[in-house]
């Protein structure tokens, strides 16, 4: 991770308007846990590249892990319309806000658009489910999640990089209450 701030630092230092170097930062930062840092450079590679709607869904997606899905949803809208071909990490973008917003629904909908499913999409699916009282889905769910990713819950939770830890707590909780 020291090697990779380094390289950016230097890209930042030699181009500081670079929107995919202030996305990677913000993204490293992230990672480090350094919210604000994270905010900084998300907020300014998408003042940098506006039109953008990748740069657009990664601000979206921080904006979940700091705890503001109902400003991510409208973000996560705003690249769609951007890119109407609306790429798989979008739709995971978009769950996940529903997923927040307790509109388990709508969440579920999102995530079964997805064409390739990934790490994050099969968890928050199951979690979305068994929210939704969809036992049996949930079950199924989770098990091809933990099958596919090789993770057991508590790894994935551990990844998922929430400002405020009571979100992963209850993730936590509700991916654990699924019957195996």
């Amino acid at each position: 991770m020291d090697k990779c701030t380094a390289s950016v630092t230097k890209a930042l230092g030699i181009d500081p308007n670079d929107h995919e170097g202030h996305r990677i930062m913000g993204a490293i930062s992230l990672e480090k846990g350094n919210f604000e840092l994270a905010r900084h450079h998300h907020e300014r590679a998408k003042q940098l590249c506006p039109s953008d709607a990748y740069i657009m869904g990664k601000n979206a997606a921080l904006l979940v892990y700091l705890g503001d899905p109902e400003k991510a949803l409208e973000t996560v809208h705003w690249a769609m319309r951007i890119n109407p071909f609306c790429p798989d990490d979008l739709y995971i973008d978009e769950g996940m806000c529903h997923y927040w917003l307790k509109d388990y629904k709508e969440a579920i909908n999102c995530f079964k658009k997805i064409k390739t499913q990934n790490r994050d999409s099969l968890f928050y699916l199951a979690a979305s489910l068994a929210k939704a009282d969809r036992e049996n889905e949930s079950t199924e769910a989770l098990h091809l999640a933990i099958q596919t990713t090789d993770m057991n819950v508590e790894n994935f939770v551990n990844t998922q990089r929430y400002q405020n830890p009571d979100y992963n707590r209850e993730l936590l909780e509700v991916l654990e209450s699924i019957p195996c």
